[in-house]
């Protein structure tokens, strides 16, 4: 499996809506189709609004990271790569393929409102 550390996050601030949490240990995933290690740092906060079931949670944490730091770390070219990442995330995470479709179509829709933020 492509994600080689565990995920290791606490919760920060509870809200109506949602909760963010914080990754408390780096989280590294390998991507096959690119080839590169891309890290989540400890530190990191993520709502894991792209994570609506728990087999996405990881993926999810991956790409919140992707979203709002990737370019800052060099670790994408830009939101295509992000959102491409996830999708193979979710694949290697267990999500089905139906599943992994749809977040990938609704990230590509409304990713933009969210890159960079």
């Amino acid at each position: 499996m492509p994600f080689t550390t565990e995920i290791k996050i606490s919760p920060i601030m509870e809200g109506e809506w949602r909760t963010l949490w914080k990754v408390v240990e780096p989280l590294n995933f390998h991507s096959v189709n690119t080839g590169k290690n891309y890290i989540v740092p400890a530190g990191t906060i993520t709502d894991l609004a792209s994570g609506l079931i728990a087999a996405a949670s990881a993926a999810a944490i991956l790409h919140d990271h992707l979203y709002s730091r990737g370019e800052h770390f060099k670790q994408v070219k830009d939101r295509a790569e992000c959102d491409e990442v996830f999708f193979e995330a979710m694949q290697d995470s267990g999500v089905p393929l139906w599943r992994c479709w749809m977040y990938f179509g609704m990230v590509r829709i409304a990713g933009w409102q969210f890159y960079k933020r």
